[in-house]
């Protein structure tokens, strides 16, 4: 259970969610809740195949985990208990936290409020630790490529100012100038929301980004905020070039549709 499987297009070339048909909310949603309720012990088989007993990747826990990290949905809240119900002794504390964090979080009406809990953070360290060791899950490359200046998340005074509204699902905000640019994002909503901001390749289209399934070709460089609750804020720095940027919000409503699907994001052109 990666932070990756986790939020769904956190690079924005993660895989072709339904947002491909970004025009049509109607049937992506229709689409990403469905897979979204599935139960990972049903399909191939795989996970109901796996012996209990078994080590390594062959056991349990590691192929749930292995089947949840190709999946582009949110976890269902009965994925993650059958994860809590698998986890090996050595991370049982940090998977029951998580778990425990984001069904109290969808509960409340928003399961993305699960990623500003500093403790899920933390916890998420070890698991990706044993997923890569013991499952072969991830690779020191990946998680170094993840990896962003922290100077992203703080705001640049000397920067020009862009103000960015966020509620469900959408963002209101002026394009900015190349340059410099610090965006700060008041989250107006009821849910949480964060911001992802791209640059996408010369002749790129969003669509494109999405359906590329992992390709660097569509996105030449990407940005993420923090994650700011109902009534936050959150902020990103960044040198921005001329050319057409795309701003998006990946955290997932209660059906385990990523925002972005329902209508969180916009495209704008830099000059």
């Amino acid at each position: 259970m990666r932070r990756r499987a986790m939020t769904p297009l956190v690079a924005l070339t993660v895989a072709g969610l339904a947002l491909v048909g970004c025009g049509d909310d109607d049937e992506a949603a229709t689409a990403t809740t469905e897979d979204a309720g599935a139960d990972p012990s049903e399909g191939d088989g795989s996970a109901e195949e796996a012996d209990e007993g078994g080590e390594g990747a062959d056991s349990e826990y590691c192929v749930l985990t292995a089947e949840l990290d190709e999946q582009d949905d949110f976890p269902s809240v009965e994925q993650l208990e059958a994860l809590d119900a698998a986890a090996p002794d050595e991370i049982s504390d940090e998977i029951s936290l998580v778990v425990t964090a984001f069904r109290e979080a969808s509960e409340a009406g928003d399961p993305g409020a699960a990623f500003a809990d500093p403790a899920v953070e933390e916890a998420f360290g070890p698991i990706e630790a044993y997923e890569a060791q013991v499952c072969g899950l991830g690779d020191d490359e990946e998680e170094e490529e993840a990896e962003q200046d922290p100077s992203v998340t703080e705001l640049d005074p000397d920067a020009a100012q862009v103000a960015v509204t966020a509620t469900e699902y959408a963002f209101d905000f002026d394009a900015p100038s190349a340059g410099p640019t610090s965006f700060t994002m008041t989250n107006d909503g009821e849910e949480t929301h964060v911001m992802l901001v791209a640059k996408l390749a010369e002749g790129a289209t969003l669509e494109d980004a999405l359906a590329s399934e992992g390709d660097d070709e569509f996105v030449e460089e990407e940005f993420e905020s923090d994650i700011a609750e109902p009534g936050d804020e959150a902020v990103i720095t960044a040198e921005l070039t001329a050319g057409d940027w795309v701003m998006i919000c990946y955290l997932p409503n209660t059906e385990g549709q990523p925002h972005f699907t329902l209508g969180q994001a916009e495209e704008f052109t830099v000059e």
